[in-house]
């Protein structure tokens, strides 16, 4: 339902920028190079790649 919403458009999803090669990683047994190189794809044009960097990062001390 999630992933469902994200495609519509009816909801903003993330990803985190470094779940993008964990994934790769992790898929790699059980599908080639090819089809994992599309899976992220097609999840990238579904989900939003989160920003990590020194200005988030610090930004969260903040709230604390």
């Amino acid at each position: 339902m999630i992933m469902a919403g994200c495609a519509e458009g009816k909801v903003a999803g993330y990803l985190a920028a470094h779940s993008i090669p964990n994934l790769f990683y992790i898929l790699r047994k059980t599908y080639t190079q090819k089809e994992r190189r599309m899976f992220i794809k097609n999840l990238c044009e579904i989900f939003r790649i989160s920003e990590l960097n020194e200005t988030v990062i610090s930004g969260q001390w903040d709230i604390m």
